[in-house]
C-alpha cells in the first residue's frame, strides 16, 4: 500500500502554528482581564496614564470601541486559525468569517486608526499605528473579495495578513514585557509601533514566497 510521504516542513509549521496559537490564546485571555481595569478609565497607571486630558471625547468613544472590538477578532480568529474546526463545518466558518470581517472593517481597524491620532511616542508612533489600522483594514478586505470571487488560496492568505496585524496587540505587549524585565529602556514606544507588526508580516511574506505552496495549503 501506497503512502504518502510526511513533509518535514509542512509537519513543523503545523508544529509551530499550534504554539503560536496557544500563546496568542493565552495572551488574548489577559488582554481581556486586564481591560477591565479600563471600565471605568484609570488614568494614574497603564495605557490611559495621562490621557485624561482629552479621554472625554471622541477618543473614549473610538477607544471602548478599540477594547470591546479587538478581542472579539482576535478570538475569531483564533477559531478560524484551526484547521480541523474550519473544515468540520463549512457554514460556521463562514458565518465567523462575516462576523470577523464586519467587526474589523466596522470596529478594529476604524477605532484603530482613529487612536493612533494620539498615540504616545511622537511621530513614528502615529505613523506606525496608522499604517497598521490601514493595512488591517486592506489585508481584510481584500481577504472577503478573494473568497467572493472563490479564490480560496488568495483568501486564506489575506487573511492570515490579516490576522497576523491582529495579533500586532499581543506582540506589543509581548515587547514591553520583554523591555521591561531586561531593562531596554531605548526601546522606545514609537520603536514598538512598529515591532508590534511589520517583522511578522515580513517573515510570512518570506515564508509565503519560499514555501508557499506547502503552507497554503
Amino acid at each position: 500500500m501506497n503512502t504518502r510521504p510526511i513533509d518535514p516542513l509542512a509537519r513543523l509549521w503545523t508544529v509551530t502554528k499550534t504554539c503560536i496559537l496557544l500563546f496568542v490564546a493565552l495572551i488574548g485571555v489577559l488582554i481581556i482581564v486586564t481591560s477591565f481595569a479600563y471600565f471605568p478609565p484609570q488614568f494614574d497607571f497603564g495605557f490611559l496614564l495621562g490621557r485624561d486630558a482629552y479621554f472625554f471625547s471622541w477618543y473614549a468613544i473610538v477607544f471602548y470601541i478599540h477594547v470591546i472590538s479587538s478581542p472579539i477578532a482576535l478570538f475569531i480568529g483564533l477559531i478560524q486559525s484551526v484547521e480541523w474546526l474550519r473544515k468540520r463545518s463549512h457554514r460556521v466558518h463562514q458565518a465567523l468569517g462575516y462576523g470577523y470581517v464586519c467587526i474589523v472593517l466596522l470596529f478594529t481597524a476604524p477605532s484603530g486608526l482613529a487612536m493612533s491620532i494620539k498615540a504616545s511616542g511622537g511621530s513614528s508612533a502615529i505613523i506606525g499605528f496608522s499604517l497598521l489600522a490601514i493595512a488591517t483594514f486592506v489585508t481584510t478586505l481584500s481577504g472577503f473579495r478573494a473568497a467572493r470571487l472563490g479564490r480560496f488560496i488568495r483568501h486564506r492568505q489575506w487573511m492570515t495578513r490579516s490576522y497576523l496585524l491582529i495579533c500586532s496587540a499581543v506582540v506589543l505587549r509581548l515587547i514591553a514585557a520583554v523591555c521591561a524585565q531586561l531593562e531596554l529602556d531605548h526601546i522606545t514606544y514609537g520603536a514598538m509601533a512598529w515591532l508590534s507588526w511589520l517583522p511578522s508580516l515580513l517573515i510570512y511574506e518570506t515564508v509565503l514566497r519560499v514555501h508557499g505552496y506547502r503552507i497554503a495549503r
